[in-house]
């Protein structure tokens, strides 16, 4: 590894381990309330980034949602300290109270699921609350960089999926087999890093066929989730999608200096996956000195 990337990632430990979110104190807020929740999917080792994302929404959100987490088991009074105060209402559920929902109506498999394997977690925990109310869902290590536009919903709950746009197909190709769903490979490749999702998604035609085999499958690797998401964006809203000037997923700039909104001023969010030990927390830097 090269000097200067060395440094690079040090100094992006270092700003990590500092903790500059637990020192930004958010004022008494009188802005408007969104019209969906936002969800994020956590534990205790997220903490950090999730209370960076909420910063980073603060700061350029024109109005400002309420929040739900989805824990990943961590217990609820270990998420309610390490979470900075935010200004408007924030509720915090555990996986297995998502999960044992579609237990108690007769779907053991999804519960089965979200028992067995992490991003199952994740899944129940999304399609949970959006049974409940209209949701924007992004990953901790997500940073807004402006606010997004106004999101039109079905008010009959009419099920509705927007994903991102991905860099590639990230896909579990026999979970696609598995229910003749191949023609996911022939759209857009979608990314579950920020989605939209409003509606009870179970009128899905495969659906029973869908949830067994997560059930019954708990060996499929880390893209599971997503690939069920983007079977339900694809039969549901085909080629509705936050495209990639909306919600940016680049790779090449690991050990850049630069600032992603200098470069790219007017895109939403950037969704940092593979690259957020050291882009992450360079983005996160310079907004959170930005008045």
């Amino acid at each position: 590894m090269k000097l200067q990337h060395r440094i690079i990632l040090r100094t992006a430990k270092s700003i990590e381990a500092v903790n500059l979110a637990a020192h930004y104190k958010l004022k008494e807020d009188n802005r408007e309330t969104t019209p969906f929740k936002l969800v994020f999917f956590t534990g205790a080792s997220g903490l950090n980034y999730l209370n960076s994302s909420l910063i980073s929404i603060y700061k350029f959100w024109k109005k400002i949602p309420e929040i739900c987490i989805v824990s990943d088991g961590t217990p609820k009074d270990v998420l309610n300290k390490g979470l900075i105060k935010w200004p408007k209402i924030v509720d915090i559920f555990s996986w297995e109270e998502c999960a044992l929902s579609f237990k108690e109506k007769g779907n053991t498999h999804l519960y089965n699921y979200a028992t067995n394997v992490l991003i199952g977690k994740k899944l129940t925990g999304l399609l949970y609350c959006a049974e409940k109310f209209p949701i924007l869902y992004s990953d901790t290590d997500v940073l807004w960089l402006n606010s997004p536009s106004e999101i039109e919903f079905d008010t009959n709950r009419k099920p509705q999926i927007k994903m991102s746009n991905d860099i590639g197909f990230f896909y579990t190709k026999e979970l696609l087999e598995n229910l003749n769903e191949q023609n996911c490979f022939n759209t857009t490749p979608y990314n579950s890093g920020v989605m939209f999702l409003n509606g009870d998604f179970s009128v899905y035609p495969k659906w029973k066929a869908l949830s067994e085999y997560l059930g019954t499958h708990h060996n499929m690797g880390w893209f599971s989730e997503q690939t069920t998401f983007a079977i339900l964006n694809n039969f549901f809203n085909p080629n509705n999608f936050f495209k990639r000037d909306e919600v940016l997923i680049n790779v090449d700039d690991a050990y850049s200096l630069k600032y992603t909104k200098k470069k790219y001023p007017n895109v939403l969010a950037r969704h940092y996956v593979n690259v957020k030990g050291t882009t992450f927390w360079r983005d996160f830097t310079y907004m959170f000195f930005k008045k």
